[in-house]
């Protein structure tokens, strides 16, 4: 996170709390700096409080990089499917933050690049 911010790629978020902005690189830990796992939320769709988790973990099924709950990038042709947020495997916000109570987000400085852009 750092690193992110004084190279300039990023900034801080006000709080580990606060819903995430597309494109956030966030460090979570699911005890005080023990078993952490680090990974991009692509995406955030507010009325859902989903988020479109983009990672690289075996825990979640993926044997590459995947959007969690939905598969790896090989098999959904680097497009996530057409309405994400109504996907039950989609995780939410708040199931983030629970299961990663020890975090920290930084909001990357990437323009013109959507969803539709990946």
């Amino acid at each position: 996170m750092t690193a992110a911010v004084e190279s300039g790629m990023a900034l801080m978020a006000p709080s580990a709390d606060v819903p995430p902005h597309p494109w956030t690189l966030i460090q979570g830990w699911r005890s005080q700096w023990g078993s952490g796992h680090t990974f991009l939320v692509v995406d955030f769709h507010p009325e859902t409080d989903k988020v479109l988790v983009l990672e690289s973990n075996a825990a979640y099924g993926l044997d590459g990089v995947g959007y969690r709950g939905l598969g790896n990038l090989r098999d959904v042709v680097l497009q996530p499917p057409a309405q994400w947020w109504t996907r039950r495997e989609v995780w939410t916000w708040h199931r983030i933050c629970s299961t990663y109570p020890f975090r920290r987000q930084t909001w990357l400085k990437v323009e013109g690049c959507g969803l539709r852009g990946i």
